[in-house]
């Protein structure tokens, strides 16, 4: 049996009578602990250097010594090395950042010593790693973060270190940081609950907040202080048209300059598209004359069409045989009239009096809806045509508006 160091640090001390006896005893102590250079031999043998130790045992009986006196786990043949029997009811509490494990049986093992904690990242005993000890029937495992599953075994070890079977084939499991929706009272989460710029980008995983993680009517005006959302907080085209109830953004919860161009959805906020020309253009009583034309993608919203443009008959429109002069429109989306229904709109005519009377001529305007343009670009055209007496247009434009809302 090898010596063991235990020597003994000897104080310092100012009286001579009692340090010579300090040094007397501590020589005596390292002389029966074999601690003494040379003086092995003089070693004492306790009976827990005989356990398991049968030879020495019979040797002790057969010279008359303390055999007797001897525990029953050393003339027999040394400690119970029957193997634990198998723990039970493990169970996994996790909190924020640790879980907690406990277990029963230890008390009804004779020859226990302690537990051994094994841990594993999935389901399978054969990945176990021994993870801790312990004698309690209880555990703590400071995981150190949440969101992380692990699962546990647990066994009991005797004195003699024989391991009992594991509690069970199958792992516990235990996830630390699941906060739950009745883990957090009515308005505990306020302002001064969260640090400033605590939520970043890195914090949230990619689609992490999906609509189902979210209750319905949530996140309302109340919630949201003014002025909260800027420039700054929102992604480029982050925020669609459908993202955005009906009156759900007032005034007060923009910030001034806080939406640009760029914070805007190409075609969600429709920039009109205008057409326009000067010069005269001479009408037909046999062909229809395009006065003015332009073109518009309303993604599938109505269109307001706002029409303007000078008509003028001659003063010779009023001859007894060819009647009064005119000049009548027609407006088309493609090759779809929406205005009028059908036929032509007569927007000037001429009131005659004599074959004298003078040319006359007019400003003409026309605010049109098309409720039901058709997917993608739309081209919209105004013909006319007079009574065949010399009509003409002068100073045409046209302008067009998708209504969003």
């Amino acid at each position: 049996m090898p010596a063991v160091d235990v020597s003994i640090q000897r104080p310092k001390i100012d009286d001579p009578a009692l340090a010579r006896t300090i040094a007397q005893i501590t020589e005596l102590l390292e002389s029966l602990n074999g601690a003494r250079r040379g003086r092995e031999l003089d070693r004492v043998v306790t009976l827990r250097d005989l356990a398991g130790d049968t030879e020495a045992a019979s040797i002790i009986t057969s010279a008359g010594g303390v055999a007797g006196s001897l525990p029953s786990t050393i003339v027999s043949g040394g400690a119970d090395k029957t193997p634990p029997a198998q723990l039970s009811n493990l169970t996994v509490a996790s909190a924020a950042i640790n879980n907690i494990l406990s277990w029963d049986g230890t008390s009804l093992i004779p020859n226990y010593s302690y537990t051994e904690i094994w841990r594993a990242s999935s389901d399978n005993l054969s990945l176990a790693v021994l993870h801790g000890t312990t004698t309690a029937e209880v555990f703590a495992d400071d995981v150190g973060k949440g969101a992380v599953t692990y699962y546990y075994w647990v066994r009991a070890v005797s004195t003699a270190g024989i391991p009992g079977p594991y509690n069970a084939t199958a792992g516990t499991s235990g996830t630390t940081g699941q906060v739950l929706n009745g883990d957090i009272a009515d308005v505990a989460i306020d302002t001064a609950k969260i640090a400033d710029l605590a939520v970043v980008t890195a914090k949230i995983a990619n689609a992490a907040i999906t609509n189902a993680k979210i209750a319905n009517l949530a996140v309302d005006t109340a919630k949201i202080a003014d002025l909260a959302v800027s420039s700054a907080k929102i992604a480029n085209l982050a925020v669609g048209s459908a993202q955005i109830a009906d009156a759900a953004i007032q005034t007060a919860k923009i910030a001034d300059l806080a939406v640009d161009t760029l914070k805007i959805k190409d075609q969600a906020v429709t920039v009109p598209v205008s057409a326009s020309a000067d010069g005269a253009l001479s009408l037909s009583s046999t062909v229809d004359t395009n006065i003015i034309s332009a073109s518009l993608d309303p993604s599938s919203s109505p269109v307001n069409l706002a029409i303007s443009f000078v008509a003028s008959v001659n003063g010779s429109d009023c001859n007894a045989d060819a009647g009064p002069g005119y000049v009548e429109v027609r407006v088309v989306r493609g090759s779809t009239q929406i205005w009028p229904a059908s036929g032509y709109a007569t927007v000037l005519e001429a009131v005659c009096g004599s074959s004298a009377a003078p040319g006359q001529i007019s400003g003409i305007s026309l605010n049109i809806r098309d409720s039901s343009p058709a997917a993608g670009s739309n081209t919209y055209y105004v013909y006319a045509r007079d009574g065949g007496q010399g009509g003409s247009v002068s100073f045409r434009s046209m302008v067009l508006s998708g209504v969003k809302k």
